[in-house]
């Protein structure tokens, strides 16, 4: 597996947030997980980026990247989406692309601008002054400037239009297909299950459910008591 999570637990403070996690990314593989608000979904994502007190193993490639700091664990592959977008409002399109960069590279630049043709077109004008849907895109180009395996996505559709929501889930696939791993977490629950190809389901801080999209469809409870909604 690419990524791997055994027993992973997650704090803030004295909070006690995860309680246990196992989940497993492999290559090639898009990934969901789902659940209700507060359910601890975005620490997962914080969990594996570094960006909260955690134990337990995680594993990427093979490398327990438990103890690492961020910065370490972007450099050997994984690209971080934050929900929020949490792109730098002051710097132009250009500057928030390069500050992303591994290194100088015209022909990432370029493939980025192929998969982002809105943002080439924008690329002198200042971020913060992008729409939604635009700075959504931003922060997707940022993590791919890194030249990621795996890229996790925290909820990259909230707040869109629905034009811009099947956007997003081009823009993942289309990321798939050019070999990157993607780990996704959704609030839109259909959105998720058309376009990822295995799901968990997050309650009180643990995994209670995983399938693929096919299976969960065909189990309306399922969906009902940990997501409140019917497909």
């Amino acid at each position: 597996m690419m990524l791997t999570l055994r027993d992973v637990h997650a704090f803030y403070g004295k909070s006690h947030v995860l309680h246990g996690v196992n989940l497993e990314v492999g290559e090639g593989e898009v990934v969901g997980i789902l659940g209700r608000n507060g359910v601890g979904k975005t620490t997962t994502i914080k969990s594996i980026i570094g960006l909260v007190e955690r134990k337990g193993l995680i594993e990427f490639n093979g490398k327990d990247i438990s103890g690492l700091p961020p910065y370490r664990i972007a450099r050997l592959g994984i690209g971080y989406v934050p929900q929020g977008r949490m792109i730098f409002p002051g710097l132009t399109v250009f500057e928030n692309l390069i500050v992303g960069a591994k290194e100088e590279n015209s022909d990432k630049l370029k493939e980025i601008y192929e998969l982002f043709p809105r943002l080439e077109e924008r690329k002198e004008q200042l971020a913060g002054t992008l729409s939604g849907g635009e700075q959504q895109m931003l922060a997707i180009a940022r993590a791919l400037m890194l030249e990621p395996d795996l890229i996790l996505m925290d909820e990259p559709t909230e707040g869109l239009m629905p034009l811009m929501v099947t956007r997003i889930k081009e823009v993942v696939h289309e990321i798939n297909e050019r070999g990157v791993s993607v780990l996704l977490v959704e609030q839109n629950a259909k959105m998720a299950l058309e376009t990822v190809d295995r799901v968990y389901i997050m309650e009180k801080g643990m995994i209670k459910y995983q399938s693929s999209p096919d299976e969960l469809k065909e189990n309306p409870d399922i969906l009902v008591r940990y997501l409140g909604v019917k497909t």
